[in-house]
């Protein structure tokens, strides 16, 4: 009798451990199910980070907002065509110069909500007479002005170019474009806008030295009538300028321009 017994209670305590380990086995079996499902999700979060960092480069740099402020030799400046992708905005007006750019950099620069400005004048100022003082203490102003409207943006000021009054395409076309410019007054003044630059911590881009030839006048290839510049001289400037762009911005302007 107590041998029955005992085979009963064994038996009724074998079912129970069998209903643990029943147990046991969907509660793992939910376990590995739940991991399943965190493991596809985070590859899938992952994916889509990785999609949003290859969104580009030209994605990012749509971030990056800069302006070119000049005159003529800034209008012919085709941007779009050595600065792709990124956002860039030509303010260069024909015959300006330092006085007309201070009155109007409201619809030139600050509409645009710039993270960087190209500034290039000087040559205009210097048609109009003016002395170099005036015209360094104008540009002087434009920085001012631009850095009390946005304190964060980077002003890089352009040395103002050189000039060509005895190239043989200046003379068979008969223009009188340089009209009193010389590279005397222009170094003059360059030398001037250094120094206010320096004063003022902001970079100075000499790209006058680059576009010389070897008697110091404007190299012939890169002038249309000594003044004004062919494709090749902004070429060779756009070279020059990608240096003080954004790593992203460098790295899609080169690769565009292979």
């Amino acid at each position: 009798m107590q041998t029955k017994d005992l085979k009963e209670r064994n038996k009724k305590e074998n079912k129970n451990l069998k209903g643990w380990e029943y147990l046991i086995i969907f509660f793992n079996i939910v376990l590995l199910l739940i991991n399943i499902i965190l493991l596809i999700s985070v590859n899938k979060l992952l994916k889509e980070d990785n999609q949003k960092e290859q969104i580009t480069d030209s994605e990012r740099i749509k971030q990056y907002n800069t302006v070119f402020l000049g005159d003529s030799i800034t209008h012919a400046y085709d941007l779009d065509k050595y600065f792709p992708i990124i956002n860039t905005v030509n303010s260069g007006i024909n015959g300006d110069n330092a006085d007309m750019i201070l009155t109007t950099l409201e619809e030139r620069v600050y509409q645009y909500n710039p993270t960087k400005v190209f500034l290039l004048v000087g040559t205009n100022d210097i048609r109009d007479e003016l002395t170099t003082k005036h015209i360094t203490k104008t540009i002087e102003k434009i920085i001012t002005s631009i850095k009390n409207n946005k304190p964060n943006i980077k002003i890089y000021v352009i040395s103002v170019y050189p000039v060509n009054t005895n190239n043989e395409k200046y003379e068979q076309i008969n223009m009188n474009s340089v009209g009193n410019r010389t590279n005397e007054k222009i170094i003059e003044l360059n030398k001037s806008i250094r120094t206010m630059c320096k004063m003022n911590h902001i970079e100075y881009i000499n790209i006058y030295d680059e576009l010389l030839d070897e008697e110091g006048n404007l190299d012939i290839k890169y002038t249309l009538e000594g003044l004004h510049l062919t494709e090749e001289a902004y070429q060779k400037i756009t070279n020059i300028l990608i240096e003080y762009l954004e790593e992203e911005e460098i790295k899609i302007v080169r690769e565009t321009n292979k």
